[in-house]
């Protein structure tokens, strides 16, 4: 029951962040590159911009883009392998293309696979046994 309070907790801050900010995200609030503490909880950036407002404040953004890039991917990801698996084993151009899809995203899944156990076995290939 506990493992969820995590994520409330961070969308509790993405909502109400804005308002709660103690200065301004978009106004020098002091000097350049000060250290945590005192007024500023995290310092300011190289502009004098406090670093804990900005962090605050751009906790709803990122929960949108995150949200909205899920469901986007979601969404092309359910409507292709619909396609797909509906007109996979048809005749003609229709039948040609959602196979041709199959084998782009089957490469597409399987290159980084490669790369890794090509990565993983360089140790012991025969250039580093001759030696």
């Amino acid at each position: 029951m506990g493992t969820g309070l995590p994520v409330v907790a961070v969308f509790i801050v993405a909502i109400i962040g804005p308002w709660i900010v103690p200065l301004s995200p978009i106004e020098v609030a002091g000097s350049p590159n000060l250290p945590p503490g005192g007024a500023f909880h995290f310092g300011t950036d190289s502009t004098g911009l406090d670093v804990f407002s900005r962090t605050l404040a751009a906790f709803r953004n990122d929960i949108v883009i995150a949200t909205l890039t899920s469901a986007i991917s979601t969404t092309v990801g359910i409507l292709l392998g619909l396609l797909i698996g509906m007109n996979e084993s048809r005749r003609g151009l229709l039948g040609w293309v959602a196979r041709f899809l199959v084998r782009v995203l089957d490469l597409i899944q399987a290159v980084p696979a490669v790369w890794l156990s090509h990565w993983r076995s360089s140790p012991w290939s025969e250039r580093q046994c001759s030696r």
